[in-house]
């Protein structure tokens, strides 16, 4: 029988050495990586630093972060471009799933975790619960942290079955409503549309410079599906004929259309078809509102609803982003309400008609408040908040409600009393810029711009206080607004010289008309100016009176405000 000999030489062998025919390893499986490509992208750096410091977070749980938004205005470009970004932070992969959470026939947690299993390598099992274990296995046995990106979630139940076990892991969520359950709590990112500089730079990017882009975008409302419909567009139409076909407001949500899935009208019917019967009716009727935005009181006279069921509802809207809420106003994007005003009711002009009721009425009782204390109605600053709020909706309830005969004199006289009001304050708040060595030209331009428009009709008004003290308050706000614009520094002699005579007589004003909130406004003002300028006796004076002022009305922040000031001054 033979011998077999085998010698291994060319280096030096610590331990056994195996030799075989033919050795077979496995292939080290690539990390997923499912993102889509990525598109032309500009601005939103501030959201992305805070994207960029979520995912980057350590923590005990599973981070996730939901980016919500109105319909077409960018969440999945934005959490792609920060996916790509962020690539370094997620080596063992990065997943993408579109759950089509506002199509007809959405991805449920069964098909989602099917699509994820096999982008994963694996073969999903039968049955969701043995699915979600699989999955959650595989995840805790990555080497490394992996990224999923679920975007179009209408639902917190569409995200909650695809979260992983493993708190390495990271979510990024999409969404066009607020999402939360008992499970689902994450760190919310609400996306507004691009400022007016991002919306130019993305059609430069996408067709090319040309002076009309700044008009195109304010067409668009700043909305980057708008924006990006518009660039496509451009490819047969020259700027000049799209910004003339687009000021057509009866059509332009009819031209932003550049095929079934790159449409504005499009991206807004998925969001409009997941309201309730409820919640679409009073955005169908929202449009017919005059003003551009709304508070509850007046939304419950247009909804005909109790005040609690007509917050609801906004609410409802607000969670949807297709209403935009501040500062307890509502306010419809611009396309937004092209589209809802195209959808149908039959109640528009009883809605109209009973919101404009509650303006009217609202504005009467004040001016009868003012002339009999003892008469229900806002009186003192909340009657004074009330008016500078709803100025401009005033102004076209006035409008609307003439019709070539005789304004409404309550209307009128409120109108009036609101400008003067503003005026006053204006003018306050413009001598404070001095004092604080804050001269700031933009605001100083908006305020004289104001001023140029201050008066709220035509000259055959019927006669009325406010209105003759309308016009000296205009001038002495302008007066004061050139003089922030121009003084090189504070204290300054013509300070005194200029600002104090005008306060004094828009003190006497507020005084002649009854105004005592703004009276305190006033003595506040040059309380504050006398202290700045070394006049304490008389700062004290003003600040004392308008302590006393502020306490009158109820109005228990200024009265704060005037103390503070007094402490402050030496004894």
């Amino acid at each position: 029988m033979g011998t077999n000999s085998n010698s291994i030489s060319g280096g030096t062998f610590h331990g056994p050495v195996l030799q075989a025919g033919s050795v077979h390893l496995p292939k080290p499986q690539p990390a997923p990586f499912g993102l889509p490509a990525r598109s032309v992208f500009v601005g939103r750096e501030r959201q992305l630093a805070k994207l960029a410091e979520a995912l980057g977070a350590d923590g005990e749980l599973v981070a996730v972060s939901a980016l919500a938004g109105l319909g077409g205005v960018g969440k999945t470009a934005l959490a792609v471009e920060a996916a790509y970004r962020a690539r370094e932070l997620f080596p063992g992969g990065i997943l993408f799933i579109d759950l089509r959470g506002y199509d007809e026939a959405r991805l449920t947690a069964d098909q989602a975790l099917d699509t994820l299993l096999h982008a994963l390598g694996e073969t999903p099992p039968p049955g969701l619960p043995a699915k979600q274990q699989r999955y959650r296995s595989v995840l805790a046995a990555l080497p490394a942290p992996l990224l999923l990106i679920a975007d179009n979630a209408s639902t917190a139940d569409q995200i909650t079955p695809l979260l992983p076990g493993d708190p390495r892991h990271r979510v990024l969520v999409t969404s066009r409503h607020t999402l939360a359950d008992r499970t689902l709590a994450p760190r919310h990112l609400t996306l507004d549309t691009l400022t007016e500089a991002e919306s130019v730079a993305l059609l430069t990017e996408l067709a090319g410079p040309d002076p009309a882009h700044p008009e195109l975008a304010e067409l668009c409302g700043h909305l980057p599906l708008a924006l990006r419909i518009t660039a496509a567009l451009l490819t047969d139409r020259t700027p000049t004929e799209l910004v003339a076909d687009l000021a057509d407001t009866r059509e332009r949500l009819t031209e932003l259309d550049h095929g079934p899935d790159f449409a504005v009208r499009a991206a807004f019917d998925l969001s409009h078809r997941r309201l309730t019967p409820e919640e679409a009716r009073l955005f169908a009727l929202l449009p017919h509102a005059p003003g551009q935005d709304i508070a509850l009181p007046a939304a419950t006279a247009l909804a005909d609803r109790t005040p609690r069921g007509t917050a609801r509802l906004l609410r409802g809207l607000t969670r949807a982003h297709l209403l935009q809420h501040s500062h307890g106003r509502y306010r419809l994007h611009d396309l937004v309400r092209l589209y809802a005003a195209d959808c149908p009711t039959t109640e528009a002009a009883a809605a109209r008609a009973r919101v404009t009721d509650y303006y009217l009425d609202t504005a009467a009782a004040i001016r009868t408040a003012q002339q009999d204390p003892t008469a229900p109605g806002l009186t003192g600053w909340r009657a004074t908040q009330w008016l500078r709020e709803e100025l401009d909706t005033l102004r076209e309830v006035w409008t609307a409600t003439t019709d070539g005969t005789s304004p409404d004199p309550g209307v009128v006289g409120a109108t009036f009393q609101v400008a003067l009001v503003n005026l006053a304050l204006i003018a306050g708040f413009t001598v404070r810029y001095v004092l604080a060595g804050q001269r700031e030209p933009d605001k100083i331009d908006h305020v004289l711009r104001y001023l140029d428009t201050a008066a709220p009709g035509p000259s055959d008004l019927p006669e009325d206080p406010y209105a003759t003290a309308l016009t000296e308050a205009t001038e002495h706000a302008r007066t004061l607004c050139h003089l922030a614009a121009e003084l090189p520094a504070h204290p300054h002699p013509e300070l005194t010289s200029v600002a104090l005579p005008r306060l004094h007589h828009l003190l006497a004003l507020c005084r002649r008309l009854g105004e005592t909130g703004l009276t305190g406004e006033i003595l506040l003002t040059l309380g504050d100016l006398r202290a700045q300028l070394g006049h304490f006796p008389q700062a004290t004076a003003d600040l004392t009176a308008a302590v006393t002022a502020f306490e009158s009305t109820g109005d228990p922040d200024n009265a704060a405000r005037a103390r503070a000031l007094l402490a402050q001054l030496p004894d």
